[in-house]
């Protein structure tokens, strides 16, 4: 194992565990904003609950094809897809504030998520030996505990520096932990160059035909 590979095994452990913190600051922000949706749009509780319940549906029920479309896409081209896919679909939440536009993005920031433990998972078992699989995974879901303890409080940050000034909405804000923080790591995983960090291991075949001819001139 040299270090160049180590760099780029950690290099990729770090984009997952921060793609999983950004996915899940992106998950409680909505219940931060809950109450002043009941409050200055009138929204009801009932309502306010199913925008709230509903990614978790679409989220679950996505899991279940998330597996076969990892499998068939592969993680290096699924992976950093759903991650814009998601951010696009966080983003977009900034541009209505009618109830059934809302419930639909909410349901595609959740489908957009779902590809992200089937996909990460699967880089795990490919970038990691047996050995540090282990120390991989919790690291890697170390990132969606980190997200929870950081949206809630970045997200109350925002709404009383940034809020609702009358019935307006400085829409750029609901975009930020999605659109941003996507597009940064979307920008971050396509900054490591697996060749780079791990160069090909010489060809056996070529390093037989090298020492033949050492052997043949020694002789």
């Amino acid at each position: 194992m040299n270090p160049a590979s180590g760099v780029y095994r950690w290099n990729v452990l770090l984009l997952l565990a921060s793609s999983q913190a950004i996915a899940y600051i992106d998950r409680v922000n909505f219940a931060v904003v809950a109450p002043h949706l009941i409050k200055v749009y009138h929204y009801t509780p009932a309502q306010v609950g199913v925008l709230l319940s509903i990614f978790n549906w679409a989220f679950t029920v996505s899991l279940l094809a998330a597996g076969p479309l990892t499998d068939w896409i592969r993680p290096r081209r699924a992976y950093p897809a759903r991650v814009g896919f998601w951010s696009l679909a966080t983003a977009l939440c900034s541009l209505t504030m009618s109830f059934a536009p809302l419930a639909v993005l909410r349901a595609l920031v959740g489908l957009g998520e779902s590809l992200m433990i089937p996909s990460g998972s699967r880089v795990i078992r490919e970038t990691f030996d047996k050995k540090h699989r282990a120390v991989a995974v919790g690291t890697f879901f170390a990132g969606n505990r980190m997200g929870l303890t950081l949206g809630i409080p970045l997200a109350s940050v925002v709404l009383v520096n940034w809020g609702w000034a009358g019935s307006s909405i400085p829409r750029d804000r609901w975009a930020f932990s999605g659109s941003h923080g996507g597009s940064l790591y979307i920008a971050r995983r396509h900054s490591i160059r697996p060749n780079a960090l791990n160069p090909r291991k010489p060809n056996a075949e070529s390093d037989g035909r090298r020492s033949s001819s050492t052997a043949r001139r020694g002789a």
